[in-house]
């Protein structure tokens, strides 16, 4: 697998460094066993300098982005930036969309994982597929592209050669998931296994706050309001079905 990541200035630092990592120990491991290494990583900018990470450091990287660049899969980092920062940015982020469309339009894998999911929102590689994005990061998401197919609760998603992963750290899912579709689910778990990583299906619901998952239901939030409304009174099933107007089976 030729994997390439598309370094921006904000970027999150973390997911560079352990891309290189988990590849790096992944190669150690097949050739340990007389395997061949056959997995490669390349950090690319838009100008083939440096950027700076969003905590402050500076990034080194291999190469500028080029139309002829034979890779096999694009990470696309989050960022960590303001929105003066962001705004600043777009011009960058413009030209960076650009070129992760005509990647996808080669064949190549597009991934992205939290807030790296709204540049290629922004380049138009989500309109009308599934995608997800961090919990606190869905509202915005749905506003500026209510064309996208959301999956709330999902970790990670795959539709048409784009793969969307959920939180800062979900760079980990992401990477798994590349590795699987291109070298297959053995290499895949090789490379979970030696670096002790859980790969057991999850939902985003379970790092949710229960104030954010009813303020995403309407039904659920006014019954929150009538149970603690209910004062010395025991609110019961039958009560709080009527006063919602259901049954108490749909309730329940």
């Amino acid at each position: 697998m030729k994997l390439a990541i598309l370094a921006l200035e904000g970027c999150m630092h973390s997911a560079i460094a352990g891309v290189a990592d988990i590849l790096s120990l992944a190669n150690h491991v097949m050739q340990q066993s007389g395997a061949k290494a056959r997995l490669t990583c390349r950090t690319l900018s838009l100008d083939g300098k440096p950027v700076r990470a969003g905590g402050g450091q500076m990034v080194a990287v291999d190469g500028a982005i080029d139309k002829r660049g034979s890779f096999d899969a694009i990470i696309v980092p989050g960022n960590l930036v303001d929105h003066v920062t962001a705004e600043r940015l777009q011009p960058q982020y413009a030209r960076a969309g650009a070129w992760l469309r005509q990647q996808h339009a080669n064949g190549r894998l597009i991934g992205a994982f939290c807030s790296g999911v709204f540049l290629l929102a922004g380049a138009g590689l989500l309109d009308n597929r599934r995608a997800t994005i961090t919990w606190w990061l869905q509202s915005e998401l749905r506003r500026r592209h209510p064309t996208i197919d959301l999956a709330p609760d999902a970790v990670i998603t795959v539709a048409d050669r784009i793969v969307c992963a959920a939180g800062p750290m979900s760079w980990v899912d992401l990477l798994l998931r590349l590795v699987e579709m291109i070298e297959g689910r053995q290499i895949a778990k090789l490379c979970a296994d030696y670096v002790v990583i859980d790969t057991a299906q999850r939902t985003q619901s379970i790092f949710m706050p229960v104030g954010y998952l009813l303020s995403q239901d309407p039904l659920l939030t006014r019954a929150d309001l009538l149970v603690r409304r209910a004062g010395k009174v025991p609110m019961t099933v039958k009560r709080l079905a009527g006063a919602l107007g259901l049954s108490e089976r749909t309730l329940n």
